[in-house]
């Protein structure tokens, strides 16, 4: 017998070191309508950094790729691939603490099985992220699909409220098959702006904007929608935007030439000014004619907008800005990372800048320019065996 115990312990053990050693992280059994279950999440597939409005604590919010396990009488076995939000924050010295997945995006299915529901069609494409916080310090984070062969487009909202709980809703179907998601919030109110590109005729893609509105609690969540498309002539292949109470400013790679272009709108009365924005003479340098495989925009802790780039040629992460005077400059590639496949910035709580992103391989990135405007890469802070 004691044998026996002591194979089945060092099958486990072996069991386990392998799922390591592969990139999982094997959460603790839970039981669920008298049936036992586990995750076991995998590597990141999109991640975005954001600065809660209220406390000033720096955060990352990214999704993870997982399984849903049910126990059998040979081990667990998968019954489901699923998604999951996962959320971690910055301490005072610095370092990282994960609160790790915190809801399973897929939806609710350990609730439709208690109630004997059939599951819904999940979509089993590779997740992007867009996240934001509002004013009054609000988490908000929009999920989308891309090459899952729905019919119906449709993206995943997330709200974690003021009680500190997380609210998923899912849209009513949109029109748009969107890429580069972006979020922001607006100068008022508790709303959310999400953006994107719809491609378009040859290589050119437009700019949509939603405007969302969540209404949480009472059990109850839902949100409107309102959706706007920017004129014809703003064709991207990337871009960013940032917003104060007086202007919406959006600097962008244009889809015809490659070419650097920028654009404002007042936030009153909405009116476009398509008058070209000044650049220094050397802000193209050596990225004329080259494309950036995404752009984040934020506004820099003195009220000018800030934008980093990744760079698909060289992969490196360039820095824009535009000064007091609406000159626009190019401060080059400040930081060398290989292997990314999208970065976002913001400020942390000390205003410092902070840069993040999500490696082919499923890890998480992070740096940073310090207090003498110094950069650094902090290297790999999560992989897919992180909690």
């Amino acid at each position: 017998m004691r044998r026996i115990q002591w194979g089945i312990l060092c099958l486990s053990l072996f069991a386990l070191a392998v799922l390591n050693a592969s990139g999982q992280y094997i959460t603790p059994e839970f039981t669920k309508a008298g049936i036992v279950y586990r995750y076991i999440w995998k590597d990141f597939q999109d991640a975005q950094l954001v600065m809660k409005t209220d406390d000033q604590v720096l955060q990352i919010l990214a999704i993870r790729s997982g399984e849903l396990q049910q126990k059998t009488a040979r081990g667990f076995a998968t019954r489901w691939t699923v998604n999951g939000l996962w959320h971690a924050y910055q301490n005072a010295d610095k370092s990282w603490t994960s609160n790790g997945v915190v809801t399973d995006l897929t939806a609710p299915v350990l609730e439709r099985i208690q109630f004997g529901q059939p599951l819904l069609a999940v979509g089993t494409g590779e997740a992007r992220l867009a996240a934001a916080s509002d004013r009054s310090g609000r988490l908000h984070v929009v999920i989308l699909k891309s090459g899952d062969g729905q019919a119906e487009k449709r993206f995943s909202y997330a709200v974690r409220d003021n009680d500190n709980q997380w609210h998923v809703m899912l849209s009513d179907p949109i029109p748009d098959d969107l890429s580069q998601p972006f979020c922001f919030p607006p100068a008022e109110g508790n709303l959310m702006i999400l953006m994107g590109l719809v491609q378009g005729e040859g290589n050119g893609s437009r700019i949509v904007r939603y405007t969302l509105s969540p209404m949480t609690g009472g059990g109850r969540d839902s949100f409107r929608w309102t959706r706007e498309l920017f004129p014809e002539n703003l064709q991207a292949k990337a871009f960013a935007a940032v917003e104060d109470s007086r202007t919406f400013i959006m600097l962008y790679q244009n889809a015809e030439d490659g070419n650097f272009k920028a654009v404002d709108r007042d936030v009153a009365t909405g009116k476009w000014n398509f008058d070209p924005q000044r650049f220094e003479k050397t802000f193209e340098g050596n990225i004329t004619k080259v494309t950036f495989r995404n752009l984040a925009g934020f506004l820099g802790r003195d009220g000018l907008p800030q934008v980093t780039g990744l760079y698909s040629g060289a992969e490196g992460v360039y820095h824009f800005y535009r000064d007091e005077i609406g000159l626009w400059h190019n401060n080059d590639a400040v930081l060398s990372v290989g292997d990314l496949k999208r970065v976002s910035a913001c400020l942390d709580g000390q205003g410092l800048f902070n840069i993040s992103g999500v490696t082919n391989d499923g890890r998480i990135w992070h740096g940073f320019r310090g207090e003498r405007l110094e950069w650094r890469n902090n290297g790999l802070i999560y992989d897919p065996n992180s909690h």
